[in-house]
């Protein structure tokens, strides 16, 4: 029975009872109730005892009560009792819910679906629930590629007002876009067109699909949106000023589900740049400079765009932060050229009120605000703004940070909102693995990188093994009194036993570095450091016995650098360059010249792919006749240099093959990244390493290896893995090595 019709026998039978109006409720009973407790119902009804009777209140009551959902009939009736009347709500409960059963579903299980749907066992049965259910259901399904699958309910009663709830899946075979049919595209080939859009046609090799710049034909009906913008801008960007793309149609063939996508374009004619001219260039001057569209240039949409936000930024760096550019665009179609006229509204000049910062928890806000560009009372600058957001994630402190321009009371007043999601900086871990050498081993390492939220990093590890123990602490501060200064101090402590020798090695450092800038540093460092070989076995090699015995280094480092990458743990775009000099000589028995150079280049080359190369330069000259030890000469090999080498395998070689070192060193390398999962900061590369290391009585030959590697910034730190081929080894080397690193980054 409708609630309509019950509602109005109710009050029917209220309306015709004797001396009701002028009653006053003297009880008030609540009955057929189960599962649902009596005050939840009181607390809708408005007669109360002691209340005169009323029937627009009562009515007002039953409906209160039915929005609880939780009743499918409601009757009220009275009897009469002394000084008044009992009023009597009774209730009929819709069923609870026993049961959710799923038939049919092969390829998900039930336990999620069950997480999906909006009904639980013992809720009480809500059919748009149950409905609704049914629809995320088809939806998950969707998701899936499985578009065709049919969803069923029945709802089946059992004993004591009870029902099972059974979704009936049939499900449809996974199906994928066999085809995009385009039509009106007379200038731009269809296979173009394709490649903006992120629906496109299943192509290419089936086990690579799951890689994004793969054709892997998956349909997202969320995308259609987006995919006829690219398609404009693909047409507006060569000059087609007045494209039209029709909304895009889906066709599901009802037999093998296969989705045939079909779009409609009005290509228009083609136009190139007439007259370009400002309305107003104040304060800023020769604007045109700054821009790309030209006059005589093919008309580029897409460009133009580009260059409003451009004149905004700028105009923004001038302390403009509500500066307003439209472009008034005349069409000439009998010359088919368009006229473009920015006008300019820059508004007035708008200063920082306040900079508030939101969501550091741990963080202390002036490890925070050092970072900014701006404090309160500069003039507004878009450009400070991006620096001092890029300054803050390159903390690394931060999952997300947010700066959220906020206008302020006055209209040249702005208040900047800095929103920060923090992120964990601490790890401990203790690890067991397996190598040649080493043998079995134990590393543990404990290591926080914004230490009681004061951005100081320390960290402290320690390696055991069979043959080699190792202890390093590390402590850097990176603003020193609050001064963009940063002080290191490193330890360690590392004995290892070869077969022929020990060798034993301690020491300690300590840099200073000054910042200049966004992206200049210059500093020094000074480390001390001791260095013994003693020898075990009865017949050593005359280049042993000529480098055992102790050495001890004094050393200073003067270094700069330059980076300008956008984000340091993933760079997409900038270049970073370091250059030192190390002088060892200031007391012990090692004397000698080291300059070394790295250069590192990144540029992002379309879609999610980042090219970087690389070069890097070391040479080693001894002073004053002095020896050079087997420690400090050079090697190659391992994750981050010659990747076709594991640690330090590649050097010149004695007679007896054992490696001895060089003086001099050269690597280069190309790099191809690209994300595999971003949600999971999961990213692949493809490699090129060039390079060689050679001394006095050698000669350079430089050495080549290509292969895979992979980067997981992973919650307890970043992992890296990379595979190199030798393409050239030499006699007796490996031709491959797998290298691995695991540790924190600071």
């Amino acid at each position: 029975m409708k609630r309509t019709p019950i509602v109005l026998i109710a009050l029917l039978i209220l309306f015709f009872s004797s001396n009701i109006y002028a009653a006053t409720i003297k009880k008030l009973i609540i009955t057929g109730n189960v599962r649902v407790d009596n005050q939840t119902i009181k607390d809708k009804i408005k007669s109360k005892p002691g209340t005169v009777f009323e029937l627009p209140k009562v009515d007002s009551d039953i409906k209160r009560i039915f929005k609880l959902g939780y009743f499918k009939r409601i009757t009220v009736s009275e009897e009469p009792v002394t000084g008044g009347i009992k009023l009597i709500y009774r209730v009929y409960e819709k069923p609870s819910i026993r049961n959710i059963l799923f038939d049919g579903n092969d390829h998900i299980k039930d336990k999620e679906l069950l997480k999906i749907i909006d009904i639980k066992p013992y809720q009480i049965l809500n059919r748009e629930k149950v409905k609704r259910s049914a629809n995320k259901i088809r939806a998950l399904y969707a998701s899936k590629q499985r578009f065709m699958t049919n969803v069923q309910t029945v709802i089946k009663p059992v004993k004591n007002n009870r029902a099972d709830i059974i979704f009936k899946i049939k499900e449809a075979k996974k199906t994928y876009i066999k085809a995009v049919k385009i039509f009106g595209n007379r200038h731009i080939s269809s296979s173009e067109i394709e490649k903006v859009m992120t629906n496109h046609r299943k192509k290419g090799w089936y086990i690579l699909t799951w890689l994004p710049w793969f054709y892997s034909g998956r349909f997202d009906p969320n995308a259609l949106a987006d995919d006829r913008d690219a398609i404009r801008d693909l047409y507006l960007s060569k000059g087609f000023a007045k494209v039209k793309v029709n909304p895009i149609n889906v066709m599901i063939d009802p037999i093998d589900g296969k989705i045939v996508l079909y779009i409609k374009i009005h290509e228009g004619n083609r136009y190139k740049v007439g007259k370009v001219s400002f309305s107003n260039e104040l304060p800023l001057k020769n604007l045109n400079s700054q821009i790309k569209t030209k006059t005589g240039k093919i008309f580029n949409g897409v460009a133009l765009r580009g260059d409003i936000s451009k004149l905004v930024d700028l105009y923004g760096q001038k302390g403009y932060a509500y500066a307003d550019i439209n472009p008034e665009i005349t069409f000439n179609d009998k010359k088919r050229t368009v006229n473009i006229k920015f006008v300019v509204n820059k508004g007035s000049i708008v200063k920082i009120s306040r900079i508030q910062i939101e969501g550091n928890n741990k963080t202390e806000d002036n490890v925070i605000r050092r970072e900014m560009k701006l404090v309160e009372g500069d003039r507004y600058n878009s450009k400070k703004i991006r620096r001092s957001k890029r300054n803050i994630i390159n903390t690394n402190y931060f999952k997300n940070v947010k700066i959220r321009q906020v206008p302020g009371i006055k209209k040249n007043r702005m208040k900047l909102l800095v929103k920060v999601k923090e992120k964990s900086t601490g790890t401990a871990s203790i690890g067991f693995g397996y190598s040649t050498f080493d043998k079995f081993l134990t590393r543990a390492s404990v290591s926080e990188a914004n230490l009681a939220g004061t951005g100081i990093h320390a960290s402290l590890s320690g390696t055991l093994s069979a043959k080699s123990t190792q202890f390093d602490l590390n402590l850097v501060q990176p603003w020193w009194h609050n001064k963009p200064i940063s002080v290191g101090l490193h330890l360690y402590d590392v004995k290892t036993s070869f077969s022929d020798y020990d060798d034993k090695n301690f020491g300690a450092s300590l840099s200073v570095t000054k910042r200049y800038g966004d992206d200049y540093k210059l500093g020094a460092s000074y480390s001390i450091s001791v260095n013994k070989i003693t020898v075990t076995t009865d017949n050593p090699s005359q280049v042993l016995l000529d480098n055992s015995g102790d050495f001890i280094k004094s050393a200073i480092t003067p270094f700069a650098s330059h980076d300008s990458r956008d984000i340091y743990i993933y760079p997409t775009k900038g270049n970073k360059e370091d250059l030192s000099i190390e002088l060892a000589g200031l007391g012990g028995n090692m004397k000698f010249i080291k300059p070394a150079f790295d250069s590192r280049i990144y540029k992002s080359i379309g879609g999610s792919f980042v090219l970087m190369g690389r070069f890097y330069a070391e040479t080693i000259s001894a002073i004053g006749g002095t020896k050079l030890p087997l420690s400090e000469k050079l090697y190659m090999g391992g994750i981050d240099d010659f990747r076709g080498a594991t640690y330090a395998k590649i050097a010149p070689r004695d007679s007896n093959g054992d490696l001895i070192g060089g003086t001099k060193k050269v690597l280069g390398s190309v790099e191809l990244h690209f994300p595999i999962m971003s949600a999971l900061h999961f990213y692949g590369k493809l490699f090129y390493d060039v390079g060689d290391v050679w001394g006095s009585g050698t000669k350079i030959s430089l050495k080549q290896a290509i292969g895979p590697g992979f980067t997981w910034f992973s919650p307890i730190g970043p992992i890296d893995i990379a595979i190199g081929k030798d393409i050239s080894p030499k006699k007796g080397q490996p031709s491959s090595a797998f290298n691995f690193s695991f540790g924190t980054t600071f």
